[in-house]
């Protein structure tokens, strides 16, 4: 399992949450070398604000260790009328952290006010896991 989907899939929605922004979103990936990216990006000018830094710590923790098979809705798992295809999943635990990066506190205040809105309201994300096609 790669925790890089979740990771991808966060800021797709992060990304279209702040789409009528001039905000910058960076995956893990990049956070832990920030500065690096931002001067690529740039072509080593000066940094543009604001910036949104989304953190992961790193390794994850297991939910259920009991096994057993989930079944989800026909939007995300093939379906037949006889037949609903199960997935031997393991429910785990992301912690995230989002860093803002702004000029100004209220912006941040804004930035933050307006994401914990959004993610308490809209908590779900769709994970697409690319397995045998």
């Amino acid at each position: 399992m790669s925790t890089r989907f979740y990771d991808e899939a966060l800021i797709k929605k992060l990304t279209y949450w702040t789409k009528s922004t001039n905000a910058k979103i960076y995956s893990p990936s990049d956070t832990r070398k920030l500065f690096e990216v931002i001067a690529d990006e740039s072509n080593d000018g000066p940094i543009k604000l604001p910036i949104i830094c989304v953190r992961r710590t790193s390794g994850f923790q297991v939910k259920n260790i009991n096994r057993q098979p989930l079944s989800y809705s026909a939007e995300t798992i093939a379906r037949t009328d006889s037949k609903v295809m199960k997935l031997n999943a393991i429910p785990i635990e992301l912690k995230y952290q989002l860093d803002i990066y702004t000029r100004y506190f209220d912006e941040a205040d804004e930035f933050a006010r307006n994401l914990i809105f959004n993610i308490i309201n809209f908590p779900s994300l769709t994970v697409v896991l690319r397995y045998l096609d």
